[in-house]
C-alpha cells in the first residue's frame, strides 16, 4: 500500500520516468502471475497463464510491468468469487498485449468510464479493502510506457482488462537477459561457496522456480522442496549441507508451514536458524500466528522481488551475528569451565602433597611449583599426574631436594624479617 500511494504520487506529480530494457515480457508476467495461483486455486478459481512459446521481448521498465500484472490480478482475485482467472500475453503489430480476464461480478456500463479514474471505487467496491488507486496507478504506468488500457465488461459475467504497449524490438545479440531480481546492482556470485545456502519450500512448482531463480541471482545456493516432509528429512541429514535459511509456504500439501516451522524449533540443529513463512494470508492475526509458531519474519503474497531479497538478506545478517555472538559466549565458557578444572585439580594435587609430606598449604603449592618449573612442565598437566597417582613422578632424591630448597627458601634472612 506504501509502495502503491508513493508511485501514485509520483504520476500526481508527472515524474514517472520507466527505466526502460530489453526485457521477456512473458517470462516477467508468469513469474508474477505465479504468486496468485495458489491464492486463486484455494478460492476454487480455476487459474490459466497462456504465455507464447517463444520470448516477447520489449523495451519496459521491469518493476513497472511487474505493478501493472499484480494490480490486475489482485483485483481478478479479489472480485471473483467462482468461475476462473485467464493471463494471456500475445505479440501483435509491434505490440504487446497483456490481457487479465476474470468471471467476476464485472462492471456496469455506467462505471466503467470511471474505473481508472483515482479514488474511484466501482459500486460492488464499498466493503473491500483499498483506496482506489490501483486502477488509476495501472493506466498511469501503463501511459508512461506510451501505451493504453482498455476494459470490456458485462454485470455478472466478468471483465477483461487489455494492455497494449509498443514493443520496440532490439537486435536479438543485445537483448539483456531477464533480471528476475530487478535490483541490477547486485551481481551474481559464482562461488558456490561463498553462498549462502537457503531451503525453500514452495508446492507451487513455477513459483518454486522463480523464487529460485530469484535467489540465485541475488547470490544464494538454494535447495528447493515441494513439501514440508522433505524439507523435514532435507534439514535432519546430519551429512548433508547445513542450510543457513529456510523460506516455507503458509499453505503445503502434508504439514503446513506452521507445523514446519513448530517441527524446526525442536531440532537442535534448526533451532535457531531464520525461519521465514510466505503466504497470501495478510492480516495482524496471521502475522502473530506465525510468529507464534517460531518463525522469524512473515513476507505476504503478492511480494515485491526487492523486499524479499532485501528482508532475506537481513535475517541472514541477524543470524550470523547472533552465532557469532554464541560461539564468543561458549568460547568464554568454555575458558571459564576449563579454569574450573584447572583449580580443582591443582587444590587436589597440593592436598596429597600436604597428606604425604606433611606441608602446611603454601609449602604444598611451593612444592608442586617447583617441581613443574624444574621439569618444565605445566602446571595444571603435573597436577593432573599427582592427583591420578597419589604422588609426585618422580624420584625420592629429586623431591627431597626441592623439599630442602622450599624450607631453606622460608628460614632464610629476608623470610625471617618478612
Amino acid at each position: 500500500m506504501v509502495d502503491a500511494l508513493l508511485d501514485f504520487s509520483g504520476a500526481e506529480a508527472h515524474r514517472l520516468a520507466p527505466d526502460r530494457r530489453p526485457s521477456d515480457l512473458s517470462g516477467l508476467t508468469a513469474d508474477v502471475a505465479s504468486m496468485f495461483r495458489s491464492t486463486a486455486e484455494r478460492s476454487g478459481l480455476r487459474f490459466d497463464v497462456d504465455m507464447p512459446s517463444e520470448p516477447v521481448t520489449a523495451t519496459v521498465d521491469r518493476a513497472m510491468w511487474s505493478t501493472i500484472v499484480t494490480n490486475l490480478l489482485s483485483n481478478a482475485v479479489k472480485y471473483t468469487e467462482r468461475g476462473g482467472i485467464t493471463v494471456r500475453l500475445i505479440a501483435a503489430d509491434g505490440h504487446a498485449v497483456l490481457t487479465v480476464t476474470d468471471s467476476g461480478a464485472g462492471i456496469t456500463a455506467a462505471e466503467q468510464p470511471q474505473v481508472f479514474d483515482r479514488f474511484h471505487r466501482v459500486s460492488t467496491d464499498e466493503t473491500a479493502d483499498g483506496a482506489g488507486i490501483g486502477l488509476a496507478l495501472v493506466a498511469d504506468l501503463v501511459h508512461a510506457h506510451l501505451g493504453h488500457i482498455d476494459l470490456a465488461s458485462t454485470p455478472g459475467q466478468g471483465s477483461t482488462f487489455t494492455v497494449t504497449v509498443p514493443i520496440d524490438p532490439v537486435e536479438p545479440d543485445i537483448v539483456a537477459p531477464l533480471d528476475h531480481s530487478s535490483n541490477a546492482s547486485l551481481g551474481e556470485r559464482t562461488d558456490a561457496g561463498d553462498r549462502p545456502r537457503a531451503l525453500l519450500v514452495e508446492d507451487d512448482a513455477d513459483l518454486r522456480s522463480y523464487i529460485t531463480r530469484l535467489l540465485t541471482k541475488d547470490g544464494w545456493h538454494v535447495n528447493p522442496v515441494p513439501d514440508a516432509e522433505t524439507a523435514l528429512a532435507v534439514l535432519s541429514d546430519s551429512t548433508g549441507p547445513a542450510m543457513d535459511l529456510v523460506l516455507t509456504d503458509l499453505m503445503l500439501p502434508g504439514y503446513d508451514g506452521l507445523r514446519l516451522v513448530t517441527e524446526l524449533r525442536r531440532l537442535d540443529r534448526t533451532a535457531r536458524l531464520p525461519l521465514i513463512v510466505l503466504t497470501a494470508r495478510g492480516g495482524a492475526e496471521a502475522i502473530a500466528l506465525g510468529m507464534a509458531a517460531g518463525a522469524d519474519d512473515y513476507i505476504t503474497k503478492p511480494f515485491a522481488s526487492q523486499e524479499l531479497l532485501a528482508r532475506l538478506r537481513a535475517n541472514h545478517a541477524l543470524h550470523q551475528l547472533r552465532e557469532q555472538a554464541v560461539e564468543a559466549a561458549d568460547n568464554r565458557t568454555a575458558q571459564i569451565r576449563g579454569g574450573l578444572q584447572s583449580n580443582r585439580l591443582i587444590g587436589t594435587a597440593i592436598g596429597i602433597l600436604m597428606t604425604t609430606h606433611r606441608l602446611t598449604t603454601e609449602q604444598g603449592f611451593q612444592l608442586l611449583v617447583a617441581a613443574s618449573q624444574h621439569t618444565n612442565r605445566k602446571l595444571r598437566d603435573l597436577a593432573a599426574e599427582v592427583t591420578s597417582a597419589g604422588r609426585l613422578p618422580f624420584r625420592p632424591t629429586l623431591i627431597d631436594e626441592l623439599l630442602v630448597g622450599i624450607l631453606a627458601t622460608e628460614q632464610s634472612p629476608r623470610s625471617r624479617r618478612a
